[in-house]
């Protein structure tokens, strides 16, 4: 069993091939972690942008900014709770999803109707966030990958219909290099 890395959220771990197994599912144990504490607070509601850990103006690229935020949410976490992911964590009835920015026509469509789970520009919520990655053999170049709680899946569901670009799609619906990183499991 080999140990798991000081820093899980540590930046240029964005090759989907490369990236270990216990950094890749112990990012999505956090992931998972943390949308259910948002979910089990009340106040927060569907958007998931918590602003304790709202990504920075200035950054030194997208790989910099999903780090920055997964590593704040992380020690935020591990104050409180260990959370070992050794293997594939259990996503609890929620699911996986792609988000691929450099196609996004940005028309406002999808935040309308999944009630600002996604944004403007068709982000995901950065509480979902789970890693930023370059595929560079496939059409999908670029792609942030994002966990989406069950309560959510509709909501994220019904903005991913009405997303004719198909910049968000869910991880299965994709042929990204990662997508067998996690469904083989």
């Amino acid at each position: 069993m080999k140990p798991l890395p000081r820093d899980i959220w540590e930046r240029n771990q964005i090759d989907p091939t490369a990236i270990p197994d216990t950094v890749l599912y112990s990012r999505l144990a956090d992931t998972i972690e943390w949308c259910r504490r948002i979910l089990d607070d009340q106040t927060i509601g569907p958007s998931m942008r918590t602003h304790m850990i709202a990504p920075r103006i200035f950054h030194d690229g997208r790989d910099d900014v999903v780090c920055d935020v997964g590593s704040s949410r992380h020690w935020q976490i591990r104050a409180t709770t260990t959370i070992p992911a050794i293997s594939m964590p259990n996503l609890n009835g929620g699911r996986l999803l792609c988000y691929f920015p450099d196609d996004t026509l940005s028309d406002g469509a999808a935040e309308h109707v999944s009630d600002g789970f996604f944004d403007y520009f068709n982000t995901p919520p950065w509480d979902t966030w789970v890693g930023y990655f370059e595929d560079r053999e496939t059409r999908y170049d670029n792609y942030l990958l994002s966990y989406v709680p069950e309560r959510l899946v509709a909501l994220a569901e019904g903005g991913i219909l009405v997303n004719p670009e198909r910049c968000i799609l869910w991880l299965e619906d994709t042929n990204v290099k990662l997508k067998s990183r996690f469904l083989s499991s």
